[in-house]
């Protein structure tokens, strides 16, 4: 596979690159730094993986897409802020709310200095509760269990926002959130294996969770505002998909290893439910057809 190819450069790159820097904070004794540097390597992992399709863009952007290499290093940097201090449940619950407030009004700013109507502050406000809503959830289910659930509903996550907009009709935004999934993967995988072998495991903290999943919330609000060609309904579909870890819980999965095996894969199962009605949606929306 060359490096051109923009599946290499939005999903291999940036997987690679954030298990490096998992592996290398296994490294420094674990604790806070370990934590810490887990989390900013899922962060340059994602970066990376824009930088490759996109290059990195000027400051400021002129484009609201490009504003999203932004908004995820800010996503990284609050998160580090948060971790760095040891989640005061005061800053960590202000930070999840006003995180994606931040995200959206830099996003619209253009038509809301212009004089916004009514219709633009009810979506951003609809956008906001939905994003504020996904993250609790995910900060809840990252906060449990053996660090392997929040990731992957991530990822389940971005799959699924990958699928809403190839069919949209921005193939951009289906691979950047691709660069997300591979990010969270690196998490994911370190801990499942860690669970099984007993290893030592990374956490999936706000550094690593403000700027994927404050990033897929980005693309899903650049889907919204921007990508007329993408279904807003079909997203209702990755919205639930934070919210089926509360489903998957319910599940008696026995105990001792075999939970610890079986557990993510029935969270995974679960979570593509909705994941899979989102883009099986987009695709009747789109009348069935993949061309940009």
């Amino acid at each position: 596979m060359s490096t051109d190819d923009p599946v290499f450069q939005t999903v291999i790159a940036p997987f690679v690159v954030a298990l490096l820097v998992v592996a290398a904070s296994r490294l420094v004794g674990g604790g806070r730094r370990a934590e810490l540097l887990a989390g900013v390597g899922v962060v340059l992992g994602i970066l990376v993986g824009y930088a490759l399709l996109e290059g990195v863009p000027q400051f400021p952007p002129p484009a609201s897409k490009q504003k999203l290499f932004y908004l995820i290093a800010f996503g990284g940097l609050v998160g580090l802020v948060v971790d760095w201090l040891g989640r005061p449940s005061l800053i960590d619950a202000l930070a999840i709310v006003a995180f994606p407030a931040a995200c959206l009004t830099w996003l619209a700013w253009r038509q809301l200095n212009a004089g916004p109507e009514s219709t633009l502050l009810v979506t951003l406000a609809v956008l906001w509760a939905g994003s504020a809503a996904a993250l609790r959830r995910l900060v809840d289910a990252s906060d449990r269990g053996a660090g392997v659930t929040g990731p992957l509903l991530l990822i389940v996550a971005a799959i699924g926002t990958a699928g809403v907009a190839l069919l949209g009709r921005t193939a951009t935004l289906a691979l950047l959130s691709g660069a997300i999934a591979a990010g969270a993967g690196t998490i994911a995988l370190w801990n499942y294996v860690a669970s099984i072998g007993g290893g030592g495991r990374a956490s999936f903290g706000r550094t690593a969770l403000l700027a994927a999943a404050g990033g897929l919330a980005v693309i899903c609000a650049l889907l919204v505002l921007y990508t007329p060609t993408a279904s807003r309904v079909a997203l209702v579909g990755i919205l639930l998909v934070p919210f089926s870890e509360t489903v998957a819980r319910r599940l008696r999965l026995g105990s001792g290893a075999a939970e610890r095996i079986l557990s993510p894969i029935v969270h995974g199962a679960v979570a593509a439910v909705p994941a899979l009605a989102a883009i099986g949606f987009a695709y009747w929306a789109s009348g069935g057809t993949l061309t940009q």
